[in-house]
């Protein structure tokens, strides 16, 4: 799979019902490159969430939700939540020499490459 879009950020209001929030063009590859906030919309304080609070759902594809909250009231309508991909700045693809080489781990690899640039892009355009 390759990564088409620069979307890495979701930006969804409560209305105090819905507790499964889908994201589109966003390709996430693993539960734990996710960030996930709480916003109170007048004050714009954000409270980042426990992994324990979620779910994830859609991990490896380009679409995908999250349902939030587990227990408790829904997302009410001056809250939002933000969904924001996170990838670690690692790099832990190890091709062996002479070993067995899979073209899906080598994109993968490139998939996440992109994801860290799209990343900084991100926090660059913040600074501005």
């Amino acid at each position: 799979m390759t990564v088409t879009t620069t979307v890495n950020t979701q930006l969804f209001t409560g209305n105090g019902s819905a507790t499964n929030f889908a994201w589109a063009n966003m390709k996430v590859l693993d539960d734990d490159h996710l960030t996930v906030e709480t916003i109170v919309i007048a004050t714009e304080v954000a409270t980042e969430l426990d992994p324990s609070d979620y779910t994830v759902n859609g991990v490896g594809s380009v679409s995908g939700s999250i349902d939030y909250p587990l227990v408790g009231s829904a997302l009410a309508s001056t809250h939002q939540l933000r969904v924001t991909r996170t990838v670690p700045f690692t790099q832990d693809m190890n091709i062996s020499n002479q070993g067995a080489f899979l073209p899906e781990v080598l994109e993968e690899q490139l998939d996440l490459l992109v994801m860290q640039i799209q990343q900084l892009n991100t926090r660059l355009a913040e600074l501005e």
